[in-house]
This record gives structure tokens, sequence and C-alpha cells, in this order.
């Protein structure tokens, strides 16, 4: 990268420490892939190289963040829609070791919930559980916030129902 008039790679490499974090969590949480939300990443953070130093983008850009990143894991989800392997380890492997085993069996059977809801509904409980409010789960998946908590609200309730 060269320094521009838009901003200093030492600018960029300070802002890129602040957010980076945020932009991988959305990522993982919506593609389940950590290759893949790395590649996301590294899409976003090139694409807000790039769109700062055109003066599209404020320095100021988790929200643009947020919609940007959730826009690049919708595109990713299309384009290997047909490709996509399913998770081959359980996520009961994810629990402590000294957990109960009804209480691996009870995550494990909350996280195929959450793999089995509409991909709104996981985006906006994943983004919930990251701990982004209404209003900015609204906002990096460019819906309403009422849509926002309706998502959330569904997602909740086919999470903690009894099949």
């Amino acid at each position: 990268m060269t320094d521009s008039p838009g901003i200093t790679e030492p600018e960029f490499e300070e802002l890129m420490a602040r957010h980076e974090s945020m932009i991988y969590g959305i990522a993982v949480a919506m593609l389940h892939d950590v290759h893949a939300a790395r590649d996301v990443v590294q899409q976003v953070l090139i694409r807000l190289w790039d769109e700062i130093n055109r003066g599209r983008v404020r320095r100021d850009c988790a929200g643009w963040l947020r919609v940007v990143t959730a826009n690049h894991c919708r595109n990713h989800l299309r384009q290997h829609a047909r490709t996509r392997p399913r998770p081959t380890e359980s996520f009961a492997d994810l629990c402590t070791p000294d957990a109960s085993p009804h209480a691996k069996r009870r995550l494990a059977e909350a996280l195929s919930r959450i793999e089995e809801l509409p991909p709104q509904q996981r985006q906006a409980i994943s983004l919930l559980a990251q701990g982004l409010t209404y209003c900015q789960i609204a906002e990096a998946m460019a819906i309403t916030e009422v849509n926002a908590r309706k998502h959330c609200s569904l997602a909740r309730a086919a999470i903690l129902s009894k099949r």
C-alpha cells in the first residue's frame, strides 16, 4: 500500500486494529468457516482502503463495515451454496471437558437448530450474540429495527422450541 491523500498507512493500520475482530466475528457467525471468514476480512479491508481513499467512507465507519461484511458474506454463501460442506465435527466437542452430558446434548441441539434457521434469522441472532443492539443489527442487515427484533425473536423461539 502506498500513502495517498485519503489516509496514511499507519492510520489505516490503527483503523484495521480497531475493527478487524468485529469484521471477523460477523464473518465467522455468518459463514461458519474460519478460512472463508479470513478471506472476507481481507476483501472488506481492501474495500475499506479503496473507499476511504476515494473519500466515500469516513474513518468512523463501524456501521458501514458491518453492512459491507454482511454483504460479502452473503455473496460468498451464494457463490458456494452448492459446494458448501456441512461441519464435520460435533458442536458438542466445543463444550468444556467438565460439562455434563446433558449440557453437551442441549448445546448440540441448540447449535443444530441455529444451523437450520433461515439465513436472516441466523444472521440476526449471531449479531445479537456478539452484543450488537437491535439498531446496529438493523443497520448491518440493511433492514428496519422492527424487522431485526422480529428475526431475533423468531430465531430465539426456534432455538428454544422442543421438537
